[in-house]
């Protein structure tokens, strides 16, 4: 079986936190001796102002091409225009991607289905390449695709289009999966397929060790995400007035950086909060053993990865009531799910966990059903499933 993947996730070395999921899922799907990969992972191009712009320059100076984990991994540049990409961003990465698409099948690598992530822009420009090269493809919604995009008029035909004409799709959640119906796709082509954890990387380590490395003197709480209002960082940073003896340690990035650094001086909680960036997951997997309780406190998500590392590293979490948590949730091992979006569910839930906490054994065994080795399987029958159909 030969895929070839088609994710603006895609990691490389300028972005090494990016796409985890995807690249995991090819790593496991690697381990088959029947599967071939390429990947095609699109950047957007600024044309001659890119490189000298703080957002953009990081993207105009990844290469053409790698080999990662013995993976070859394209990077074709297309044209962004900002304001536009909303509505043209998917024909121009078609447009971008097709000649690659067209040497490696020149090259000797015809393959047999187009794998894409993120529903919008890539499966739309998946969809095209499937006309293209009369190809089968097959899409995979990771959340804001599905929860977001589909309100604004343009990404929502074609997202509906995409999903009609898709050979098989897959979502992180049992939600996503019901709301890609609700858009009309087939509910016999559409599965649930969950995202995985690197069950070696993130491990329970001493919990005394972890906490002399980050600094940390009492009680810890954590968040990752990236910095945007979506993640609600500030409603766990207002919840912290009213939760004594604890710090709180909240890692990322992002345009909200600078407002959630200022409500901290303002509450005065400089000494118990502490902003530590983005980190790489091997440093992420120390402060998940550090912490006591992991906050998820989102207004939307698909599958966050952040609570199944947390629990891999035997950290229970707590998560707002949003839809697909609870299918990550689904006993006291795990934690609790709150009873609304709010400063005052945080309090309440963080001194409910306080005061009943699972052992650490226990929530690592929980976590371990969240394994890659069990959505790669997921993944290749869907693929055999699609290739036997055509």
């Amino acid at each position: 079986m030969k895929i070839l993947t088609l994710s603006s996730l895609y990691p490389n070395k300028t972005f090494s936190g990016r796409g985890s999921f995807v690249e995991n899922k090819i790593l496991n799907l690697k381990n088959h001796s029947d599967v071939e990969h390429r990947v095609v992972s699109p950047l957007p191009h600024i044309p001659l102002i890119g490189r000298f712009m703080s957002v953009q320059k990081a993207f105009e100076m990844v290469g053409s091409s790698e080999t990662r984990n013995g993976i070859e991994v394209h990077y074709p540049k297309y044209l962004h225009i900002p304001g536009l990409s909303m509505t043209i961003g998917p024909r121009n990465i078609f447009k971008a991607c097709k000649p690659i698409l067209r040497r490696l099948i020149d090259e000797g690598f015809d393959f047999d289905i187009i794998d894409a992530h993120y529903v919008y822009p890539d499966g739309v420009a998946a969809y095209y390449l499937a006309k293209e090269f009369n190809k089968p493809y097959a899409v995979t919604a990771l959340g804001t695709d599905i929860n977001i995009l589909p309100n604004y008029k343009k990404p929502r035909a074609l997202i509906i289009e995409t999903l009609k004409h898709a050979s098989g799709i897959a979502a992180v959640s049992k939600d996503l999966c019901q709301k890609i119906v609700d858009l009309g796709a087939s509910e016999d082509n559409t599965v649930p397929i969950y995202n995985g954890v690197d069950l070696d990387m993130f491990v329970p380590t001493d919990k005394h060790v972890a906490r002399a490395k980050i600094g940390a003197s009492k009680n810890v709480l954590l968040s990752i995400g990236n910095l945007i209002s979506l993640k609600g960082f500030d409603l766990i940073i207002k919840a912290m007035e009213q939760i004594s003896d604890t710090e709180l340690y909240i890692a990322g990035s992002g345009p909200e950086e600078a407002n959630l650094r200022n409500l901290i001086r303002e509450l005065g909680l400089q000494d118990r909060v502490k902003m530590v960036g983005r980190l790489p997951q091997h440093e992420l997997a120390t402060y998940y053993n550090a912490a006591d309780i992991f906050v998820l406190a989102s207004s939307h998500e698909g599958m966050a990865n952040v609570l199944l590392e947390s629990l891999a590293c035997g950290t229970p979490v707590i998560a707002t009531p949003i839809a697909g948590m609870d299918e990550v949730i689904t006993s006291d091992l795990a934690g609790m799910i709150m009873e609304d979006r709010s400063v005052d569910a945080i309090v309440v839930s963080v001194r409910k966990l306080f005061a009943n906490m699972p052992a650490r054994a226990d929530v690592r065994e929980y976590g371990e059903q969240f394994d890659w080795q069990t959505t790669s399987r997921l993944q290749l029958e869907l693929f055999e499933k699609i290739l036997n159909s055509d």
